[in-house]
């Protein structure tokens, strides 16, 4: 592999596409780092130590975009994102958000813009679609294997403090409003999928809120129900950076059965109301092949010289969906 990447943020998702970008074939001098301080006391400035002698490291982000890296992987804090994303467009590097897309609508039409105008590929990282039961369900669904759904729902919970045990938890992104943070934007995955399998809700009602006691500034929990047309249904799901031990389920009601999604457990149930229940069991799956899947098909998006399947204008169409839940949130309506 040839082309040449710069990580522009290295913390833990940064070292994991990094580490990926070398499975797959990239070279250690043709991935640069880039990284915003000089500490060595984070994650982040551990695991530079730890590659410094083997990848060029990079302190200014002009410096590092001399280099004319073929692409940029944007996996710094999400309030960060569009800033640097637009940086990396302007050298005409292709480029690979991490998920959300951002934390506001600022600068979004600009780097639309200048990603349409000079042919680039984006890709915005919502890897749960790349994952073998959402695929499933999906597919299930279209095909009427259910009937018409009714309703669904889903939750994502996990407690903040356990994710990241060799930093401070409240210096994280994720219990940090500044940097774009808070369980409705960190946990933005169900938002995500929903999406993808629904498309956009008609009406939004959320209640969130700080709740838990973990002296962050963020909301540590929301409730939220999405009202769908086409067909009408009713979902509602569950954010939380509390619960331990964590839960990620997705269950969906159809008029002829029902589907049961458990991601931890890696197991999907499909229950049709006349039919036996069929059950599939990913024995030995590793959360990091959607990681891999995701960035495969970014690659092949960027040889081909054509546009992703996650990409700005589909990133920013759930990001209104985020925003919009946020602000319900905020407003009470």
């Amino acid at each position: 592999m040839k082309e040449k990447f710069l990580i522009c943020g290295l913390g833990s998702i940064g070292k994991r596409h990094l580490e990926n970008l070398e499975h797959l074939g990239a070279p250690c001098e043709n991935i640069l780092i880039f990284r915003t301080g000089k500490g060595v006391k984070s994650f982040g400035g551990e695991v530079l130590e730890a590659h410094k002698n083997r990848h060029p490291v990079f302190f200014d982000i002009d410096e590092a975009l001399r280099e004319k890296p073929t692409a940029t992987i944007i996996s710094n804090p999400t309030a960060f994102h569009v800033f640097f994303a637009l940086k990396a467009a302007k050298v005409n590097s292709h480029i690979f958000i991490e998920k959300p897309l951002s934390d506001s609508f600022k600068g979004l039409d600009e780097l639309i813009k200048e990603v349409d105008e000079r042919r680039l590929s984006a890709f915005v990282a919502y890897n749960f679609r790349f994952h073998p039961l959402l695929i499933q369900a999906k597919k299930w669904i279209e095909s009427g294997a259910i009937g018409k759904v009714v309703s669904s729902r889903a939750e994502m919970s996990g407690r903040v403090t356990d994710w990241h045990p060799w930093e401070d938890f409240k210096i994280s992104y994720a219990s940090r409003e500044d940097l774009g943070g808070g369980a409705i934007l960190s946990l933005s995955h169900v938002i995500d999928y929903l999406y993808w399998l629904f498309g956009k809700p008609r009406r939004i009602l959320t209640a969130a809120g700080n709740f838990g006691g973990l002296g962050i500034d963020v909301e540590d929990i929301a409730e939220c129900i999405f009202e769908f047309s086409n067909p009408n249904h009713i979902v509602s799901f569950h954010l939380d950076f509390l619960k331990r031990p964590g839960a990620h389920f997705l269950e969906i009601l159809g008029t002829q059965g029902s589907i049961y999604l458990d991601f931890l457990k890696t197991t999907a149930d499909i229950m049709p109301l006349d039919a036996e229940v069929e059950k599939i069991e990913l024995k030995n799956f590793e959360r990091n092949e959607t990681y891999l899947e995701e960035m495969r098909n970014f690659l092949e998006c960027v040889k081909a010289g054509k546009q992703t399947t996650i990409d700005l204008k589909l990133g920013k169409e759930v990001l209104e969906v985020i925003l919009a839940v946020k602000k319900s949130a905020r407003e009470k309506i």
